[in-house]
């Protein structure tokens, strides 16, 4: 059940063992007869199929953990499959030509798994909280705090937003009598 899956795949390893986290997942909750995601289970079965992750932390729908690549550092986000579509369909939300620009790239989600960009935490300058709400308002995206935004080399990204009705700009009238 991939629905964000691309043609042409980075880190189709990385990508393997996240499909076998996925096929367990769902044996998983089948045989215990669950409806929750089971987190706990996902940690253990993470530090065996990853031994050189680390868990970075998490908050009420996912938790992030860092994976090693030979190129570069990446993020395996694990949650619910709900909120990993939520996140992609942020994502998405972006127009094509600065979407990678604003937003830490994703490479690829699986049901429960999604693999991004890793950046590196440190203080955000107000001015770009400012240019990035400025356009999480124009398209959609949301919660866009200083936690939920990272420094990738010299450029700041948001790496975790929330999906948003679009506010439309409205103008005043001028024709209206001030008091």
């Amino acid at each position: 059940m991939e629905k964000c899956a691309r043609k042409k795949l980075a880190y189709s390893s990385i990508r393997e063992k996240a499909l076998w986290i996925d096929k367990f997942v769902d044996l998983y909750r089948a045989s215990c007869k669950r409806k929750t995601f089971p987190r706990k289970i996902v940690r253990d079965l993470l530090k065996l199929i990853f031994p050189e992750s680390k868990h970075l932390g998490g908050g009420a729908f996912k938790q992030s953990y860092y994976v090693s690549a030979p190129r570069r550092d990446l993020v395996l986000k694990v949650g619910r499959a709900r909120d990993i579509e939520r996140d992609m369909m942020t994502y998405m939300r972006l127009p094509a030509s600065i979407r990678n620009r604003v937003f830490a790239k994703i490479y690829w989600c699986t049901s429960y798994t999604m693999l991004q960009k890793f950046g590196v935490r440190g203080r955000v300058p107000v001015s770009v909280i400012r240019r990035l709400k400025r356009l999480g308002t124009k398209y959609g995206v949301g919660d866009l705090s200083p936690r939920n935004i990272m420094k990738f080399g010299k450029s700041y990204k948001i790496v975790d937003a929330f999906p948003v009705t679009p506010r439309r700009v409205e103008k005043r009238a001028s024709w209206r009598l001030r008091s």
